[in-house]
């Protein structure tokens, strides 16, 4: 029977086929034994791993099961590629008894040996014919026969109610032995097994990954937790899609950065936060801690005293919220394992300083990599499944490094697992096949670190040297700045108050491991730096201060302040704008406006940065209230009085007025073209409070006839008047719209892709007009 090759194409739910046979007693089978569980294998049912020894991929067993289940016998055949079509000839010789024959007669009449004398024989021919012969080469009556084809995940199944076959526990032998069709040539066969033979070692995978998330706009935060068009194939891509494969086939990743304050405040954000921690506390997280992020220029001993008793200003610290909602104590020590690991592996000295290292690269010594897609030219992946190279890679683990892992992962914004058609594939043919071990938190945490690669004694001397000479490599583009060195040793010396503390994030965050590129572009921000130190010290005793002498950012040219008791203005002469404005209250310390260069360095496309042009390198910045367009960009004269500071160019074409009250800031504006300039103001109300639970809904807008009204309700609100037509655009806006993946085609808005947690006022442009923004109303 199924002599017609079209039968073998008839696939059910995944190209699974279940194949009902009776042999000869032709009568109804009152119950078919589940598909599920059929398909559900465990380790112990795995007998063995067999080597790489077939010239067809379709006819290389790679693994065998055996087991009695429910008084039926159970054998699997793991092969290392399943086509839709047999393509082979399979014959399993069974030993029941004493005697028995070794010769096979194949399905062209000619003679295939076996290593065992059996007593039965099953046969699964390419041509589509099933049979069960005894020793004699007589067909066994009123056996019922089940096979299933599985080519989704490279696997046949043979279920078999043996009341007629004597199978007898830890004494039948059986061996699988396949030849191409019609042939009576080996193609490769197995070693002899039976339902009680040890399992085997398994094949180690280790699934870890850097670049996780990107979290300083609305817009990164979705696309890299549920993007569209967002993975290395241009499809759907992110973190999300990541983590559902994980939890569903139950598989530990790690995610060696996912723990910082920008990434914790976003998922917050998503409202993902209780399902992170539910995943972490299930082990199938791995999440190092923060602290195992490489310091970039601050020693450990400086790290501050808080200024009220709860927040540490060591950026390398968990936010006051995080440990209050025991999303710090985390077990970590395992991935922190896994994270020195991958420095002695990777010759890194710190993980996010890997660049390019996604599913395409090959890493030498113990720790392996492996492809997810064929590499061979012309080819292309096939639904996510793995490649021939990674199966084979497997495969070899289990002989050539069977204590020594199998690395998938990388950098996953490269990575094709945030794709979640792939990476359900992938993890689900991981998961099925349990010559495959995932190592989890406890494997690491009980491992001998030697077995997982760890450098030997007198090993690696040119790995060790490699590791050193990047680290001077990097101290010297990232700590070599002369600019950078002072506004170091100005952190150090900064009072202890809630502005310090920010100056230290930005300065962390600035130095962040990145592109030689990026890194380059954010040396012109870094002594910008200096003007929130200032203010810093301002804050510790607040006073008038009208001066435009003194060279806050290190960078040769002097800045304005404005001050009085209660708000603190800087401007900039070049560009003409108000970079920043901090004010004092009941309530205490409070920034009101910012440039976005303070949470994100490389907004613009890298095509168009110039790194010549100092804070303009990065032309999508916002640097301050009214700056001056990029193109027309002007250094300006001053006039200062009590109170109130004129800036005016050469050609005396445009005039700025920036006036302080005790209550207020006020600017007259007055100018030729007015093109010129941009007129707007960013508002950063108190960017400390994106780590605070459920910040998102804290920040509102409220319009008014003549202006708008932006901040936290209950804490801080800050006013914007005109005379002008005003408008505003607000990082939250479309903080529902988060919930659901990205859509190309819905309109996310301006403040979309604001950094957190900005908002942007715009003044209709005129030749004279004027702008109050109330900070303490």
């Amino acid at each position: 029977m199924f002599r017609d090759k079209s039968y073998k194409t008839i696939f059910i739910a995944y190209c699974i086929i279940i194949i009902s046979v009776l042999l000869f007693g032709c009568r109804s089978v009152s119950s078919n034994p589940s598909s599920r569980n059929l398909l559900d294998w465990k380790y112990s049912d795995l007998k063995l791993v067999d080597p790489l020894d077939a010239v067809e991929p379709g006819q290389d067993l790679i693994a065998t099961y055996a087991r009695i289940n429910d008084h039926r016998l159970q054998l699997r055949i793991d092969f290392l590629q399943l086509d839709k079509y047999l393509g082979k000839d399979i014959y399993i010789p069974i030993d029941t008894n004493p005697g028995g024959v070794t010769q096979i007669v194949a399905s062209n009449s000619s003679t295939v040996l076996s290593d065992i004398s059996w007593d039965y024989l099953i046969k699964f021919t390419d041509a589509g014919d099933i049979e069960l012969v005894d020793n004699h080469l007589g067909v066994v009556n009123g056996v019922q026969l089940f096979i299933v084809y599985d080519s989704e995940q490279d696997r046949i199944v043979i279920d078999i109610i043996h009341s007629i076959i004597p199978i007898i526990y830890g004494q039948t032998k059986f061996q699988v032995i396949i030849t191409p069709p019609g042939s009576e040539v080996i193609s490769d066969k197995s070693e002899i097994f039976s339902t009680d033979t040890p399992s085997p070692a398994r094949a180690k995978v280790l699934f870890a990954f850097w670049n996780t998330f990107s979290s300083e706009t609305p817009a990164q935060t979705l696309r890299s937790w549920a993007g569209a068009h967002a993975g290395p194939m241009s499809s759907r891509h992110g973190l999300r899609y990541l983590i559902d494969a994980a939890e569903r086939t139950n598989s530990t990743i790690f995610l060696l950065d996912l723990l910082t304050p920008n990434n914790l405040s976003a998922l917050d954000y998503l409202d993902v936060l209780p399902r992170i921690r539910k995943l972490a506390d299930q082990g199938i997280l791995g999440l190092p801690p923060m602290g195992m992020k490489r310091d970039l220029g601050k020693p450990q001993t400086a790290s501050s005293s808080t200024y009220s008793g709860n927040v540490n200003y060591d950026p390398n610290v968990y936010p006051e919220w995080v440990i209050n909602n025991n999303l710090a104590n985390i077990d970590t020590r395992s991935a922190s394992i896994l994270i020195l690991l991958l420095d002695n592996k990777f010759n890194i000295s710190n993980y996010s300083y890997v660049f390019g290292v996604n599913d395409n690269a090959q890493f030498d010594s113990n720790l392996s990599s492996c492809n997810l897609f064929p590499i061979l030219k012309n080819s292309t992946p096939s639904q996510g499944e793995l490649s021939l190279d990674c199966k084979r890679l497997l495969v070899s683990n289990t002989y050539d490094q069977p204590s020594s892992p199998l690395f998938l992962g990388g950098d996953f914004s490269n990575s094709s697992l945030g794709d979640p058609a792939l990476s359900i594939q992938a993890f689900s043919y991981i998961a099925v096949h349990p010559w495959i071990q995932v190592l989890t938190i406890q494997d690491l945490a009980t491992a001998d670190k030697s077995s997982l690669g760890y450098p030997r004694p007198n090993q690696n001397a040119q790995s060790k040297a490699n590791l050193e000479s990047r680290q001077a490599e990097s101290n010297a583009t990232t700590s070599g700045s002369n600019i950078q060195r002072k506004v170091y040793d100005a952190l150090l010396k900064a009072p202890h108050n809630q502005l310090t503390d920010l100056a230290w994030q930005v300065y962390y965050s600035t130095l962040q491991p990145v592109s030689p590129e990026l890194l380059s572009l954010r040396e012109n921000y870094i002594g910008q730096i200096g003007q929130i130190l200032t203010a810093a010290a301002w804050a510790e005793a607040p006073s008038v201060i009208q001066t435009c002498t003194i060279d806050l950012d290190f960078d040769g040219k002097n800045e304005c302040i404005l001050a009085n008791n209660h708000i603190f203005v800087v401007i900039e002469r070049a560009g003409g704008y108000i970079s920043f404005v901090f004010t004092v209250d009941a309530k205490g310390i409070h920034q009101i406006i910012g440039p976005t260069w303070e949470f994100i360095i490389g907004l613009s496309d890298p095509s168009s940065w110039d790194t010549q042009l100092g804070v303009r390198s990065d032309s999508a910045q916002i640097l301050g209230a009214f700056q001056d367009q990029f193109y027309g960009w002007n250094y300006y004269n001053v006039n200062i009085s009590e109170g109130k500071i004129e800036l005016f160019n050469n050609k005396m074409t445009m005039r700025k007025t920036i006036s302080v009250y005790p209550d207020k800031i006020h600017l007259d504006i007055q100018i030729t073209d007015p093109s010129e300039i941009t007129p707007s103001i960013p508002l950063v109300v108190d960017p400390w409070k994106r780590y605070t639970r459920d910040w998102g809904d804290s920040y509102k807008l409220v319009k008014e006839p003549f202006g708008v009204n932006w901040g936290i309700v209950h804490s801080k609100m800050v006013g914007v008047y005109s005379t002008n037509p005003v408008t505003s655009f607000t990082f939250n806006a479309t903080h529902k719209a988060l919930l659901n993946p990205e859509d190309p085609n819905f309109d996310y808005s301006r403040g979309h892709y604001l950094p957190f947690p900005m908002a942007v006022v715009e003044i209709t442009s005129s030749d004279t007009y004027s702008v109050d923004i109330g900070v303490n109303p």
